[in-house]
């Protein structure tokens, strides 16, 4: 009979489901970050931080629990979009390996796809989280400076955002209401996700450079950090780097995942027939950040190297010939545009012409800077190319004109004479990127590149078309 019941109770708890497993070590040490950030070190921070959680341990546990659940999803979202681009054709499975295989035969490359778009997820998720937690702090302290220090001036701040009967939750009601309206300030734009999707939006980093600088010291490595941080804030999930500052492939990857970050593009001197560049690293570099579309920033107009049809004929096909081991490595060569291109004319071609017309559609696509575009052939100009050759135009630059005698200089995306809309519209082809970018004004301090870069992404998030 004992016997009997020691087999009964066995089977019991093997039918007994397992308790689910609490958060890890490392979300108790995410908590503990995260916990240590919202207290701030304040009066302000620290009396909100205990109206919101009692006590560090709650506000850990609270934490780690997140912690827990936000990296269950990531890797749930992960799998999905790994599923959706290795899709179901051999060409798409066999890049899909290429990509991200790592092994001998590329069976590892579904786990090596999840492990990286989930640790994306997360870092833009620990984006996420450290702006609401900001958003807290400089709640807290808006708070303090609201209810004031005077006997009138706190009653009337309890009375205004007290509910209990003594009203001593006026402070943390108050912090909550005002992190709220932040949020909604930053993410609840009456248009916001009505216009260009998201994962569309870039920025071309060259509107930083001013602020970044061209060293390869700390404080510049610094400086980009500042700015991955900051436009992740924003909203950005893109950028378009014209520089690494110094860093290896492993090292800025790293950094742009840090922020939930990808390179949607990258500008990078890709050379010309008499002065070939190492187009090997470049391939190389860009498989490790995870880049599909590169080019020069520029065609060779810096100065104006070519001034015959048979010199930009050659250049064009240079471009080709590298197009077409881009295209064997998974990557495509784009070419971006100035003015130049469409001012300078041979016969009834202009430079624009020569180069679509001794490039392999399969090996070239272009960058279209819209401004450019317009400042090189007029307003109506961006809309005639692009009908003319939408289907090889990938990618936009996005940066408006201003008013005043043609052409106007570059402005705030929106803020000028350009319309985007008509010219959105206008495309033949998939745009895969819409990239905001307004130059630097070197030496002007009235010039704030974190405001072009927001205003601009504002607006590709409510432009319809």
């Amino acid at each position: 009979m004992k016997r009997l019941f020691i087999i009964l109770a066995a089977l019991a708890l093997l039918a007994t489901p397992a308790a689910a497993a609490g958060p890890s070590k490392a979300d108790k040490r995410e908590g503990q970050k995260e916990c240590r950030a919202e207290r701030g070190t304040t009066d302000a921070t620290r009396e909100a931080f205990k109206a919101r959680y009692r006590n560090f341990g709650a506000c850990v546990s609270q934490k780690a629990r997140e912690a827990k659940a936000e990296r269950k999803q990531a890797k749930t979202n992960a799998a999905r979009d790994c599923r959706e681009e290795r899709g179901d054709t051999a060409a798409t499975r066999e890049a899909f390996r290429a990509k991200y295989g790592t092994n001998a035969n590329g069976r590892n490359a579904f786990g090596k796809c999840v492990s990286q778009k989930a640790k994306a997820k997360r870092a833009a998720q620990d984006a996420a989280d450290a702006a609401a937690a900001e958003a807290r702090t400089n709640a807290a302290e808006e708070c303090d400076a609201e209810r004031g220090d005077t006997a009138e001036s706190r009653k009337a701040f309890a009375d205004k955002y007290g509910k209990n009967g003594n009203k001593r939750n006026a402070f943390g009601k108050c912090v909550s209401a005002k992190a709220r309206e932040a949020k909604a300030r930053r993410a609840a734009r009456d248009c916001a996700g009505r216009g260009v999707p998201v994962n569309k939006i870039s920025v071309q980093l060259w509107t930083f450079a001013e602020y970044i600088g061209f060293g390869t010291d700390p404080a510049t490595i610094a400086r980009t950090e500042e700015v991955f941080r900051r436009l992740s804030e924003m909203g950005y999930r893109n950028v378009e780097p014209f520089t690494l500052s110094g860093l290896t492939g492993e090292q800025y990857r790293a950094l742009l995942d840090k922020y939930g970050l990808k390179a949607s593009a990258r500008h990078v001197d890709v050379g010309r027939p008499e002065s070939p560049t190492d187009f090997d690293q470049i391939l190389a570099d860009n498989k490790i950040l995870g880049i599909k579309y590169f080019g020069s920033g520029a065609t060779p107009i810096f100065p104006l190297v070519y001034t015959t049809e048979a010199q930009w004929v050659a250049y064009a096909e240079y471009l080709n010939e590298l197009g077409a081991r881009a295209r064997q490595a998974g990557q495509t060569l784009m070419v971006h545009n100035h003015d130049v291109e469409f001012e300078v004319s041979f016969g009834d071609q202009t430079v624009y012409d020569i180069l679509m017309a001794n490039t392999d559609p399969k090996n070239v696509a272009f960058q279209l800077d819209i401004y450019w575009a317009t400042n090189g052939g007029g307003l109506d100009n961006p809309v005639d190319v692009l009908e003319r050759y939408g289907n090889r135009i990938q990618l936009f630059h996005v940066k408006d004109m201003g008013a005043g005698p043609f052409p106007g200089p570059i402005e705030i995306v929106g803020e000028g004479i350009i319309d985007f809309p008509t010219v959105f519209a206008a495309s033949q082809g998939p745009v895969r990127y819409y990239v905001v970018e307004h130059d630097p004004r070197f030496g002007d301090p009235t010039f704030d590149p974190f405001e072009a870069a927001e205003k601009g992404f504002d607006y590709l998030d409510c432009v319809t078309y």
